[in-house]
């Protein structure tokens, strides 16, 4: 079974954010995973776009947080270790995922865990960003066309969000990693 999201596409350029749909549906389609959300199929007509994934029926981490739910010390361990397998897949895929929380972290029927949500997520190469955020503009390009600048998430003052990075900058991966 599967579940479909859908998009409007006037919606999607009202709100500007067609680059970050793109960016998700190009995220999606290159990553494939037990522990992450699977995109199967993608399409549209002429008033939506729809992308079908994997269904999750048990819920976020969010959800079962607020109503008190007792994890045992093992299934704990046992999210951890999936989590760390889903990440550290990313992380060989040259993606960052800027958003983990409980609210992105959702349950399969067997109780696995399964992240989500990839507009505000990062993939970084040797010399450059590409970034996309969940609101906002994703980045903007120097005139060189090797650095870019952007502010990231929904950050805390203490916390260096926006950065440049660009070829032979200092503020690069680690700045960013640091932040999230």
């Amino acid at each position: 079974m599967y579940a479909m999201k859908y998009m409007n596409k006037q919606q999607c350029i009202e709100r500007d954010e067609v680059r970050n749909v793109f960016r998700e549906l190009e995220i999606l389609q290159e990553i494939e995973h037990v522990f992450l959300v699977n995109l199967w199929y993608s399409f549209q007509d002429e008033e939506d776009m729809f992308m079908v994934v994997d269904l999750l029926l048990g819920g976020d981490l969010r959800y079962h947080l607020q109503q008190n739910v007792q994890f045992t010390e093992e299934t704990v361990k046992l999210y951890i270790c999936e989590m760390a397998l889903a990440l550290d897949y990313l992380r060989s895929q040259h993606i960052i995922h800027r958003d983990v929380k409980p609210d992105n972290i959702l349950l399969d029927e067997q109780g696995r865990i399964t992240l989500l949500l990839f507009v505000c997520s990062l993939i970084h190469s040797r010399h450059r960003f590409l970034i996309v955020l969940a609101a906002g503009h994703p980045f903007t390009w120097g005139n060189d066309g090797k650095s870019c600048s952007a502010f990231i998430g929904s950050c805390l003052p203490e916390h260096p969000c926006a950065f440049y990075c660009g070829e032979g900058h200092p503020a690069g991966l680690s700045s960013v990693l640091w932040s999230a």
